[in-house]
């Protein structure tokens, strides 16, 4: 039988969630999010041998990049810098296993795991914790709310690294079959991200020449000023 949903969050314990986040919406109405995997049989088939896939997901952009370079000879990793964007990369990257931290924004790390757990495809996930608070109250937090593990920052890589080797290896972990290598993925974020720098250029460019239509008419409305002015 499947486990019972989390309670809802309480207030006192982490701050109201931000009006601009919509979890559950966006996560299922994300394409693919909720798809079911072929059969059993082919995805173990198609994921032999395959390393875990590891999403990390930390506003620390430092920290995630000492954590790639820890863990990429175990695990194919990519990482997001708040909840929102960890929902983009999940769609395409379908993670095995998630590094979450707490305190982010936009999206903090309790409200994307309260999501995950409500998500058909993704509430099976594992994810680890990883929160510099620490206290009793906020462990049973995060558990309530499906989290794996809890790791308190500061960490050890080493504990950190041994504490997702259990992961993989306790039992029902299964590496799902994928829809993209991980090369196809990478290949498709340096598109979106190109696209996405293009449109930004391009507004930036409308934004300046808006701008400067107003600097000319401004200029031409004050010549008149002046020049009817100089005829009277």
């Amino acid at each position: 039988p499947e486990p019972a949903p989390p309670p809802r969050p309480e207030p006192r314990v982490e701050p109201k969630p931000e009006p601009a986040a919509a979890p559950e919406a966006t996560i299922k109405a994300a394409p693919d999010a909720e798809r079911p995997p072929t059969t059993a049989a082919e995805g173990e088939e198609e994921a032999a041998g395959l390393p875990p896939r590891l999403l990390i997901v930390d506003d620390d952009e430092e920290m995630q990049h000492m954590l790639d370079l820890a863990m990429r000879e175990e695990y194919e990793v990519t990482s997001a810098l708040n909840g929102l964007e960890a929902i983009e990369r999940m769609v395409d990257f379908e993670p095995d296993l998630m590094l979450l931290d707490i305190m982010m924004p936009k999206m903090n790390g309790y409200q994307l795991l309260q999501s995950i757990r409500r998500n058909r495809y993704f509430k099976s996930l594992p994810v680890v914790v990883i929160s510099a608070k620490t206290s009793p109250k906020d462990r049973e937090y995060a558990a309530r709310l499906g989290a794996t593990n809890f790791i308190a920052k500061p960490y050890k890589v080493d504990d950190l690294l041994k504490t997702l080797d259990a992961v993989v290896k306790a039992p029902g972990f299964k590496i799902k079959a994928k829809k993209m290598t991980i090369d196809q993925i990478r290949e498709l974020t340096v598109t979106i991200e190109k696209e996405r720098e293009d449109r930004m250029r391009h507004a930036s460019k409308a934004t300046q020449y808006a701008k400067l239509r107003e600097v000319i008419k401004e200029g031409l409305a004050e010549e008149e000023k002046a020049s009817k002015k100089s005829r009277h």
